[in-house]
C-alpha cells in the first residue's frame, strides 16, 4: 500500500480520503488505513501478531494492512452450498484468493494474536465461537469489530452479549474518526450491505465472559465448541 506523506502534493487530500470502489463489504481509504497503521504503530504492536478473520474478499488485511497471507482467512462458505447471500461476481474473484481457514482454525493455529480484526462476520455462531476462542487461547488479545451492532446483521446476539467496549482515545481519534463518511460504489450495488453501509463503524472490543453457568462461553463443550 502507498502512504501520502507528501502533503504539498496537489493529489494528496483526494488520494488520502477517496473511498476505494474494490468488493468489500466496509467503506476503505488511504486515511482510514494510516489510521489503523498509526494506531498499531503507537500500541506498538507488531503487525506479525495482527490477524484478520472472516475476511471475505481480503480487500482490508491483504491488500491495504499487508498482513502476511496466513494471517488473513475467510472460511469460504459462500462457496459451499446453502450461502443464501447473492454474491458480486468480483467479491468472489477476490475473496477466492484468500486463505481458506476456519476463524476458530486461523486463531488456534497462532502462537500470538494481539488483535483479532473481524468485519462483517456472517449471520451465524461463526463471530461469537471465534471470540470465544480468541480469549481461551490468547486471552489478553483485542478485537477491532468493524460493522453494525446489530446481530439480524452481523454475527449473533450471543457475540455481543460477550463483548466491551475498550476505552481507547487513540483508537477513537486514529481509527474510528477516520472511518470513511460515504459508502462505497461496492456497496451501493449489493442489496445486502446498501441499506446498513450508514451505520458500519469501527468499534475495539474484549470478550468477557458471562455469569450464566450454562452459558456456552462457561461450558463450551456442552455446546460443541472444542477450545
Amino acid at each position: 500500500m502507498e502512504i501520502y506523506d507528501d502533503e504539498s502534493n496537489d493529489s494528496y487530500e483526494e488520494e488520502q480520503y477517496r473511498v476505494d470502489n474494490r468488493p468489500s463489504y466496509i467503506a476503505i481509504n488511504h486515511h482510514f488505513i494510516e489510521g489503523i497503521n498509526k494506531w498499531l504503530n503507537k500500541k506498538k504492536i507488531n503487525k506479525d501478531h495482527v490477524v484478520e478473520v472472516c475476511a471475505g474478499s481480503g480487500l482490508l488485511g491483504m491488500t491495504y494492512l499487508a498482513l502476511d497471507d496466513k494471517n488473513v482467512t475467510d472460511s469460504h462458505c459462500w462457496e459451499k452450498g446453502g450461502y443464501d447471500i447473492a454474491l458480486d461476481e468480483e467479491w468472489k474473484i477476490f475473496a477466492s484468493g484468500v486463505t481458506e481457514e476456519s476463524a476458530v482454525g486461523t486463531i488456534r493455529s497462532k502462537d500470538k494474536i494481539d488483535v483479532l480484526i473481524m468485519a462483517m462476520p456472517p449471520k451465524d455462531d461463526t463471530a461469537f465461537h471465534a471470540a470465544l476462542v480468541l480469549k481461551k487461547k490468547h486471552p489478553k488479545a483485542k478485537i477491532i469489530y468493524i460493522g453494525t451492532e446489530t446481530p439480524s446483521f452481523d454475527g449473533t446476539s450471543e457475540f455481543f452479549y460477550h463483548l466491551e467496549d475498550l476505552e481507547d482515545p487513540d483508537f477513537s481519534d486514529l481509527v474510528a474518526k477516520r472511518y470513511p463518511d460515504e459508502i462505497s460504489e461496492f456497496q451501493q450495488r449489493t442489496d445486502e450491505v446498501r441499506p446498513i453501509a450508514d451505520s458500519i463503524s469501527p468499534y475495539l472490543k474484549v470478550f468477557e465472559y458471562c455469569t450464566d453457568s450454562e452459558c456456552a462461553c462457561n461450558v463450551p463443550h456442552h455446546h460443541g465448541i472444542k477450545l
